[in-house]
């Protein structure tokens, strides 16, 4: 018994040391745990049960019924007196993961993967909770690094699950199956089984079952190995991400979907590597929320955006594009010209595809408004003329303004300006109800021009490509396997 007792103090002090070496499970948090009922869940509920007083932490669950096996009824009733027993708050959701499945043309595992996420942000928003904790081990660790080898995939790929993203947080991702065995033991906790993860249906299941075992015939310690690595390479590659997006600074856009082609040819050419150019195709489709391109697409992607002449557009998966200007390069959602609509109230909008930043004023009085077309990206307007709301848009067909009483092709006059061809189709139009008021670079419309010192001024402003932002900001749900 006492070797028992040193044997669960140790694995607890392990599991706070990697708590707080990556910054885990800060004192005084409010976390959700993720709990199914599994092996896993229910070893993550006990371990930050232990040290819910040591830490002054609010625990609650969060069970998601997905509507596909007879036995989640009686999972789901464990979850509940299990939380009721350690005075865990509880919380169930009830979702059809086969209807999602069959409405997205995805798999039951991605439908429940999904559904799952969406419940834990709409239960952390609910309670105000810091972290959602989920159980994924040093187990999946190893299988989501091997199958991330066996499709293929980027140093990111290989550096495993992360120990946290954003308010995700796995604390129990130190331990492997078999440990997590142990100290269910050393706790004397029962658990459920998921008749689900002892078949070879789903890919994952069939690399857990077929797979590593054969990988741990060679080495036991496989989790552990891989594990280590894991956390080194992931040290590594944000150290590389760092030094690449330093390198970049000036060169990318704030959105992270224009790149200055110049720039990026300077800096892969004092490298001496297309590494540049291929991180920038992963952060922008990351932003544009397309899978990233295989290692072997990356490669003839940043080929291209060094070395293709201007106008040629590569197609991405998810109907994303590469259009290739002769300055710019840019990564959009479809060949044809990018649909967008947005209204422009006071203060600062940004604008989607081009990058673009607008200013507007409130009315200002008593102003000299004369001299309005010394600078054709700052416009005064006439507020009293104005129909409805001002918004900015992509051109239309028929499009057209009137300037010194003449009428104008929009169209023809955006080409007139011979913008970079990754722009072109993205340059907006001002409007209101009554069609167009004002195209940046080319002029104002002759019914919104001020006719007193009443107007409000509008600042158009497309920076030069900069603000490459320390981090990328991570997505709500995580990536399969994590």
């Amino acid at each position: 018994m006492k070797n028992d007792t040193k044997r669960l103090d140790s694995y607890l002090r392990r599991a706070r040391e990697f708590w707080n070496e990556q910054e885990l499970v800060p004192a005084g948090s409010s976390i959700i745990i993720a709990l199914s009922g599994g092996k896993d869940s229910v070893c993550l509920l006990r371990l930050l049960a232990a040290e819910r007083e040591t830490l002054s932490l609010k625990l609650f669950a969060c069970h998601v019924h997905h509507g596909l096996r007879k036995s989640a009824d009686a999972e789901l009733e464990f979850c509940r007196k299990l939380c009721e027993k350690f005075d865990v708050g509880f919380y169930e959701f009830r979702v059809d993961a086969a209807s999602r499945a069959a409405e997205f043309s995805v798999g039951v595992e991605e439908a429940g993967r999904q559904l799952r996420y969406e419940c834990f942000e709409k239960l952390k928003n609910s309670l105000g909770a810091d972290l959602v904790a989920t159980a994924h081990t040093a187990s999946d660790n190893t299988e989501t690094v091997v199958m991330n080898l066996v499709r293929g995939g980027s140093l990111r790929g290989l550096s495993g699950i992360p120990p946290k993203r954003g308010y995700i947080v796995r604390p129990v991702l130190c331990f492997d199956s078999a440990e997590i065995k142990d100290i269910l033991s050393l706790f004397g906790q029962d658990h459920v089984t998921d008749e689900s993860n002892l078949t070879g249906f789903f890919r994952r299941n069939r690399v857990r079952s077929s797979l590593i075992p054969l990988m741990k015939e060679e080495n036991p310690a496989l989790d552990r190995v891989v594990f280590d690595n894991s956390l080194n390479i992931r040290e590594e590659t944000e150290l590389l991400e760092v030094f690449l997006r330093r390198s970049l600074k000036g060169a990318v856009s704030a959105d992270l979907m224009s790149c200055d082609r110049e720039e990026l040819k300077t800096v892969c050419r004092d490298l001496d590597s297309d590494e540049p150019a291929r991180f920038w195709i992963r952060i922008a489709s990351q932003a544009l929320g397309t899978p990233f391109p295989d290692s072997e697409r990356q490669r003839s992607l940043a080929a291209a955006c060094l070395t293709s002449g201007a106008g040629r557009v590569l197609q991405l998966s998810d109907g994303a594009v590469l259009k290739i200007g002769q300055k710019t390069l840019r990564f959009m959602k479809s060949v044809s010209s990018p649909s967008f609509c947005v209204k422009i109230p006071e203060g600062k909008t940004s604008l989607p595809f081009s990058g673009a930043l607008v200013t507007r004023s409130g009315i200002k009085n008593g102003v000299n408004y004369k001299n309005i077309n010394k600078m054709l990206m700052i416009m005064k307007i006439n507020p009293d003329t104005i129909k409805g709301e001002v918004c900015a848009r992509n051109r239309l067909p028929g499009d057209s303004i009137v300037i010194n009483s003449m009428h104008k092709s929009a169209k023809k006059l955006v080409c007139d300006l011979k913008l970079d061809p990754a722009l072109r189709d993205a340059w907006p139009v001002f409007c209101d109800e009554d069609g167009v008021i004002w195209i940046p670079g080319v002029g104002l419309s002759d019914r919104a021009r001020p006719v007193s010192e009443r107007f409000f001024e509008l600042i158009f402003d497309l920076p030069p490509l900069s603000g490459l932002p320390s981090q990328t900001t991570a997505p709500s749900v995580p990536s399969k396997g994590e």
